[in-house]
C-alpha cells in the first residue's frame, strides 16, 4: 500500500542520514520486518523514532536494542558466499523460505507455526531468490530476533547462535555480535544477561 511504501521510504531515508556508513542491510531487512509486523499505524513518525536506536544497535555494542537481537556472519573468502551451496547449507539447518523472501526458523519447522529467528543477506535488499541461488552471491547472512515476541527469549537466542555457528562451520565464514565485534564469550555473556 501507499502509506507503508512512504513509511519505509522514509525509514531509509532516516538510515541513510543518521548512520550511512554503519548501518547493515541486514538492519534494514530487521526494520523492513518490524514495520510489516506491526500494526498499521495513523502516522508514520512513531515508526521512524523506533528506527534509530535499531539502526544504532551496532555502534552501542551487543546490546539488546527495541528488543532486537543480531548475529552477523561473514565470508572467510573474498568471493564470499552463494549458489546452490548457501542455498543447501540453509535448508540444513532447518531454515526455510518464506516471507519477506528471507529464511525463517519456524518453531516446531511448521512454517505455519510462530518464527522463532529470521535469515537476511547482508547484500542490498537483503532477500533471496530460491529459484535463482546459481547467480546470488553476498560477503555475509544477518541473523536476528524480536526477544519481545517471545516467552523464552533466551531459549530462542540459544537456538539463533547454534545455527549461526553451524552457518559459519559449513560456509567457512566467522560470527559476529554486530559489523565489527567478533563473538565471544564476554559479549555472550552480557546478551545472555539481557535476555533473562
Amino acid at each position: 500500500s501507499e502509506p507503508e511504501d512512504d513509511i519505509v521510504g522514509e525509514v531509509r531515508s532516516v538510515g541513510r542520514e543518521t548512520s550511512r556508513e554503519t548501518a547493515s542491510v541486514g538492519e534494514q531487512a530487521i526494520l523492513q520486518e518490524e514495520i510489516a509486523l506491526a500494526e498499521p499505524a495513523v502516522e508514520p513518525t512513531p515508526v521512524v523514532e523506533t528506527v534509530q536506536p535499531v539502526q544504532q544497535a551496532a555502534q552501542l555494542g551487543p546490546l539488546v536494542q527495541e528488543g532486537f537481537v543480531m548475529l552477523h556472519l561473514k565470508s572467510s573468502y573474498e568471493e564470499g558466499m552463494g549458489g546452490y551451496t548457501l542455498l543447501q547449507t540453509l535448508l540444513a539447518n532447518h531454515l526455510q523460505f518464506g516471507a519477506k523472501q528471507f529464511f525463517h526458523c519456524y518453531e516446531n519447522n511448521n512454517p505455519k507455526a510462530k518464527v522463532l529467528f529470521s535469515v537476511s543477506s547482508d547484500e542490498a535488499p537483503g532477500t533471496f531468490n530460491p529459484t535463482a541461488m546459481r547467480d546470488f552471491n553476498c560477503q555475509g547472512l544477518m541473523l536476528f530476533m524480536n526477544a519481545e515476541h517471545h516467552k523464552q527469549p533466551l531459549r530462542v537466542f540459544e537456538a539463533m547462535l547454534d545455527t549461526a555457528e553451524s552457518l559459519a562451520e559449513a560456509l567457512d565464514a566467522d560470527v559476529f555480535i554486530n559489523q565489527d565485534q567478533p563473538c565471544d564469550e564476554a559479549h555472550l555473556a552480557q546478551l545472555r544477561s539481557e535476555l533473562k
